[in-house]
């Protein structure tokens, strides 16, 4: 490889490093986003974790908007973890990536 084809590589993988990062990014404003438009609508800013169950009681007491509030959260923790993976999986066709 010649001198100009080195930097050109170099480039594409800072520049493949700077999407990862910026992705990573907007994935984690869109969490908090969600979070603090729930509870500036009288919800609480509850924080998903991994120890979470699939349904728990309270998630069979949720309303619509809450449900879709959580969807939304585990969505994006999925794509995160997706992200970070070593062995990242596609999950593009798993699910309609929705607007609600």
């Amino acid at each position: 490889m010649g001198s100009h084809q080195c930097q050109v590589a170099a480039f594409e993988i800072q520049d493949q490093e700077a999407i990862h990062k910026l992705r990573e990014r907007v994935t984690q404003l869109d969490l908090e986003n969600t979070a603090l438009a729930r509870a500036a609508h009288g919800g609480s800013a509850t924080h998903i974790n991994d120890n979470d169950s699939t349904t728990s009681s309270d998630d069979t007491n949720l309303d619509v908007q809450a449900l879709v509030d959580k969807i939304t959260r585990l969505k994006g923790m999925l794509k995160l973890a997706n992200e970070r993976s070593e062995k990242p999986v596609n999950i593009d066709g798993w699910y309609q990536s929705s607007t609600v």
